[in-house]
């Protein structure tokens, strides 16, 4: 069973081979009752239409074209004259304010995080080799300058402390350090903070050693 076309280009198609059918036969479709002028008109006038919304698209684009090009030019000068009005104000918030504008603030660093992966190792007689890894990278966190690493003392039998952490340091600009003198005959805790600008980062986790 045929269906009516819904779509824009079948209808006008299908209008056409009607016209077309008809005027071929004119004995099966005689003119009246078959009268296809009507609808001949219509179509001339959508194809009209067609074309007069062609050109008016071809015009509106080539129009939306040109305001996003002065739009884009507009972008340019005013961020120029943005430019020039930081350097010569750069500090100076009310006069920017006047123009829509203000003082750009700097990145709000933050100290590092928890250095990471601590361990021990090569040991000889008062002395250790310490390894870690940089924390994890943060894009509002500077970069890390140094680390510090600490030590813990306690007696091996009674587990007295003898020296707490903050007490002894040192500092290293690498992800190791080689430790000598260190106490032997004792249990000694070592711990890692990374250090940048701003400030030190909370310590690693602690890694015990007997010499």
């Amino acid at each position: 069973m045929p269906t009516f076309p819904g779509k824009r280009d079948e209808i006008l198609i299908l209008a056409a081979q009607i016209v077309a059918g008809i005027e071929s036969d004119p004995a099966e479709f005689p003119n009246p009752p078959f009268d296809v002028g009507p609808l001949k008109a219509l179509l001339m006038q959508t194809a009209a239409d067609g074309a007069d919304h062609q050109s008016k698209a071809a015009a509106a684009k080539a129009a939306l074209d040109r305001l996003n090009g002065r739009v884009g030019e507009v972008k340019d000068e005013a961020k120029r004259l943005l430019r020039l009005a930081e350097t010569v104000h750069k500090n100076e918030e009310p006069v920017l304010e006047r123009i829509g504008w203000g003082v750009k603030s700097g990145p709000h660093w933050r100290a590092p995080g928890a250095v990471r992966g601590l361990t021990v190792g090569a040991q000889g007689a008062g002395t250790v080799v310490l390894r870690w890894k940089a924390p994890e990278r943060v894009a509002t966190v500077g970069r890390v300058r140094a680390y510090c690493v600490e030590r813990e003392t306690r007696t091996l039998d009674t587990r007295i402390s003898i020296e707490e952490f903050g007490g002894w340091k040192e500092i290293s600009f690498a992800k190791e350090i080689v430790l000598t003198d260190q106490p032997r005959g004792a249990e000694i805790t070592y711990r890692v903070y990374a250090l940048n600008d701003t400030g030190q980062g909370p310590p690693s986790e602690s890694e015990p050693v007997v010499l």
